[in-house]
């Protein structure tokens, strides 16, 4: 999360492959921040183009890093969806980012008695989204959208249109009814199958234990014939396909359909697919790779912020603090040490390696577990997931980090409480006070390409 330097800026990048200004180049693009750090006050959003930082051109990730390691506050020049370009200024948290762990990198691995959820594009025996785009237009450039509506089915897609509506707003595109730069066309459809499974005969081999007169009790050995088959399977065959055209070629009569973007979806599946549903979920997931088309998944992970920095080389030491967070108004300063809190009984004892431990575990459950359940996968801390390649020792396992403040929010106790933390802390000079504060339920979004 952090920059690897001397100063915390709470966002998160990778490199992409897109056009910029009309030039093909790889970019740096901010996948994620921090929610409350200084990066999301400042309001940069993920899908932002990192330009330059205090006027250095940024080309890879390195080099991000490198200009914010030591710089106290940092001028970002962005490339932002919905042809703008920005100037944004931010002031980083002062900290040994090699060693800290904030809240929202808690909150990915989980929690106990609590769970995290992702919404992805990668299911079990469902093939994955396929995702076009031109490497020759800027996708960047373009501010305002229209749907497009055929004489098939006007009102379904106009149904899944007003599904996309919020979707495109977060996208920072705005809807122009009468000159739009983007036209949009939408296609939906989910029809019955029926398949009649004919019968099978199958011999089947059996044993039982039991007594006989003259053999007494032993083992035998039983072939029976069965009849398998013989029904009729019902199935839902549900497509959407999303197609994004540059309006002004298609007035000017491009030769060549004037496609920028484009995505589909099939699947076969036992039930008919709700309309609303299917856009909220696979329609989201298709945008999700708007305008970065490799796009992996979409991870929503919800914790109970604190606006606590952890030092994660002792155990309880508040490494930072996020200015206006619960924890700076209840006057915990960073250098102090959190020795308990309530309504927990666990104490902070063992965190020194419980996140190193963890997130080695989580990065190749994310790299190459392959039992996603569907579109909303919730993942527990004693969830199982086996490697694809069969490597790794067999399955890995989730660890609970016992006894993490947030995991006690929600809870009967918590509630008793007061909806309110109290936490022990020792300052600097060694001197113990009790403070207590009301932590606020918070999601962090990341996308992972």
């Amino acid at each position: 999360m952090g920059t690897g330097g001397g100063y915390f800026y709470g966002l998160s990048s990778r490199s992409a492959s897109l056009c910029i200004a009309g030039e093909p180049r790889d970019a740096v693009v901010v996948s994620g921040t921090v929610p409350h750090s200084p990066s999301a006050q400042a309001d940069i959003r993920p899908f932002d183009v990192i330009l330059s930082v205090n006027g250095t051109p940024v080309e890879t990730q390195e080099s991000l890093s490198g200009l914010l390691r030591s710089a106290p506050r940092a001028e970002f020049q962005i490339r932002r969806l919905g042809n703008q370009q920005l100037d944004i200024a931010v002031e980083g948290i002062p900290c040994d980012c090699a060693r800290i762990a904030a809240e929202a990198s808690w909150a990915k691995l989980g929690s106990a008695g609590k769970s995290t959820r992702y919404s992805t594009r990668k299911t079990l025996n469902i093939e994955p989204i396929e995702v076009y785009s031109d490497p020759e237009t800027d996708l960047y450039g373009y501010a305002t959208y229209d749907f497009e509506y055929t004489d098939r089915n006007t009102l379904q897609q106009k149904e899944a249109a007003a599904a996309l509506v919020p979707l495109l707003q977060k996208k920072n595109l705005r809807r122009d009814r009468e000159n739009p730069d983007i036209l949009i066309f939408l296609e939906f459809y989910s029809d019955r199958r029926d398949q009649y499974v004919p019968p099978t005969e199958q011999l089947v081999t059996r044993y039982r234990y039991g007594w006989s007169y003259g053999d007494g009790w032993r083992t035998r050995q039983y072939i029976e014939s069965e009849t398998a088959g013989n029904y009729t399977r019902t199935e839902y065959l549900s497509r959407l396909t999303i197609t994004m055209f540059d309006a002004e070629k298609a007035r000017l009569g491009s030769k060549t359909p004037p496609v920028i973007w484009s995505a589909g979806y099939d699947v076969l599946y036992e039930k008919r697919a709700v309309l609303k549903d299917f856009m909220r979920n696979i329609g989201g997931a298709m945008l999700a790779c708007f305008p970065v088309k490799n796009v992996d998944r979409t991870e929503h992970c919800t914790y109970w912020h604190t606006g606590i920095v952890f030092d994660r080389a002792v155990a309880g030491r508040v490494a930072a603090v996020f200015p206006g967070s619960p924890a700076e108004q209840a006057g915990i300063r960073a250098g102090e040490q959190l020795t308990s809190y309530e309504p927990s009984p666990a104490g902070f004892d063992g965190l020194r390696n419980s996140f190193d431990r963890v997130a080695d575990g989580l990065t190749k459950i994310l790299t190459r577990h392959s039992n996603y359940a569907d579109f909303q996968l919730t993942r527990t801390s004693g969830t199982q997931y086996t490697d694809k390649d069969g490597t790794g020792g067999g399955p890995v396992k989730i660890r609970t980090i016992v006894g993490m403040y947030f995991s006690a929010a929600r809870s009967e106790a918590y509630e008793k409480h007061g909806n309110r933390i109290e936490f022990s802390v020792k300052d600097t000079a060694g001197k113990k006070r009790k403070v207590s504060l009301t932590p606020i339920r918070t999601t962090f979004t990341e996308y992972v390409w």
